[in-house]
């Protein structure tokens, strides 16, 4: 029997905000209506800035908001000879060059829109798939994981929508399985951005100390009964 596979995979770089509680009761939501299994993820891969503590925070946060996952969770710092192999293969079949430009450099070349999303390297050109202080880059990564893991539905927001295409592609390239793709609306603050933690956004950490409920949280992003 088929069972549907649904994945929430935050980075442990600082606290989780509304935003991710949406992507995550939402996952988690749509798991149970499908009679599926939600995974649990820790994109953990960029050292520097990741830390135990926020890993620690985002097992507590959400099972607060009383999301629950099939354990163990994956932590992508501990699999990286799966992305060593899938680097090694596409070096073998010389898709992949060494590049000196900066990271800010680099990001100005790859443009992003929304619509349908198609197998068009044009569009975006080169895109880094590991670096010297990271084995693997974040798309190299999450198109091994999603395979790996047999995941069929990725839920994410509007923001990674254009990614999708450079993980088609990556998953063309390697003979992964395609999942189906459903982007869902961003959380913005009160100036209509994106909520992020580079930008300090309340975390739910903050409040849940102020005394605000995991049912509070839920009308907050949209998904109140």
């Amino acid at each position: 029997m088929y069972t549907r596979v649904f994945r929430f995979a935050p980075s442990p770089n600082g606290y989780l905000h509304l935003g991710h509680a949406y992507s995550a009761l939402l996952n988690h939501e749509m798991a149970q209506g499908a009679g599926g299994r939600l995974l649990l993820r820790i994109e953990d891969i960029d050292a520097e800035r990741c830390r135990p503590e926020y890993e620690a925070a985002i097992y507590e946060d959400l099972q607060w908001l009383g999301v629950s996952w099939q354990q163990p969770a994956r932590r992508q710092s501990e699999h990286l000879d799966d992305y060593a192999a899938a680097l090694a293969r596409l070096e073998g079949e010389r898709l992949v060059y060494p590049s000196f430009e900066s990271r800010s450099e680099i990001g100005a070349l790859v443009a992003g829109q929304t619509g349908v999303v198609t197998l068009a390297p044009q569009l975006w050109g080169d895109v880094v798939l590991a670096r010297k202080d990271a084995p693997a880059s974040y798309h190299l990564a999450v198109a091994v994981d999603d395979a790996l893991q047999g995941v069929s539905d990725v839920v994410r927001g509007q923001d990674l929508f254009w990614s999708t295409s450079i993980h088609r592609v990556l998953q063309a390239l390697l003979g992964l399985p395609e999942p189906t793709y459903h982007h869902h609306r961003l959380i913005l603050d009160a100036d209509g951005r994106k909520l992020s933690k580079s930008t300090q956004a309340t975390s739910l950490r903050e409040l849940r100390g102020r005394g605000t409920t995991a049912a509070d949280i839920r009308r907050m992003v949209g998904l109140g009964h």
